[in-house]
């Protein structure tokens, strides 16, 4: 196509009658050679990963895949299916129920990662140092520390395990260090102890492989999505329509009592 002619560009991917390329790869020599993960990471940041990496970013949307039927997005998604609606529909509702109190965390704790790790470094701060800083100014700013504590998890397995994983592989460098090393901080500067859970274990990692903050709510969705299609599978072969409504006795009105209605002139 002439350049004048030309009022879009990508450079992720391109398609004619008898070539797929994605960032200069053929799609049908990446097929059977690189796993979805695998793929994501080259799609995203344009280049293949280690293969150490590669199997940090599979841990990573594993770990995000599925946590009960408590988190919104299954919450949704199977309201959603409960009135008969088609399954990319009910698939759809579950992800846009995800959101900052839900999935946001991993993108909003990369943010500060990002620049705690520029910071690190361009100033040759320890992890410690830039750990206790990032501590100081959330708590001088009275804003809530995304990544850290968790209302069903002590100690996150999950974190325990993705961070195992990471210096087993030779991924853990100063950024997973001082993400671990601000748990042990987090009584005396921010008032009570706060565990770092599997979002502020996942945006460490990501920040620490690369990718941009930005991706952070990409990366949990593509793993959630995964338990959001079983549990609309579930729901449509196990529960009747308009099945999830509280049941007597689970819910109650709080409103005025009846009233008249007036006259209006």
């Amino acid at each position: 196509m002439a350049e004048e002619h030309v009022t879009y560009r990508t450079a992720i991917g391109m398609a004619n009658s008898d070539t797929i390329l994605i960032r200069g790869y053929s799609l049908v020599d990446m097929m059977g050679n690189i796993s979805l993960p695998g793929m994501f990471s080259l799609l995203v940041k344009g280049e293949l990963p280690s293969v150490a990496e590669e199997k940090i970013l599979e841990a990573i949307l594993v770990s995000c895949a599925e946590h009960g039927v408590r988190p919104p997005s299954i919450q949704a998604a199977v309201q959603i299916a409960s009135g008969g609606v088609q399954f990319q529909a009910c698939v759809a509702g579950g992800i846009l129920a995800c959101g900052d109190s839900h999935g946001g965390a991993v993108e909003n704790i990369m943010e500060i990662f990002e620049k705690a790790k520029k910071r690190m470094e361009e100033e040759g701060m320890s992890p410690e140092d830039m750990g206790r800083q990032i501590l100081v100014d959330a708590k001088a700013a009275k804003r809530r520390l995304p990544g850290y504590g968790h209302p069903v998890h002590p100690i996150d397995p999950r974190t325990v395990r993705l961070m195992a994983m990471a210096k087993e592989y030779g991924v853990y460098g100063k950024v997973c260090a001082m993400a671990e090393s601000m748990v042990g901080m987090t009584k005396d500067i921010m008032g009570r102890h706060l565990p770092l859970n599997v979002d502020g274990a996942v945006g460490a990692l990501l920040t620490e492989m690369g990718f941009d903050w930005r991706v952070g709510k990409g990366v949990f969705l593509l793993g959630r999505v995964f338990g959001i299609t079983a549990h609309v599978l579930e729901d449509k072969l196990r529960e009747k329509p308009m099945s999830h409504q509280p049941a007597p006795g689970q819910w109650a009105y709080d409103g005025p009592a009846p009233r008249p209605f007036p006259v209006r002139k």
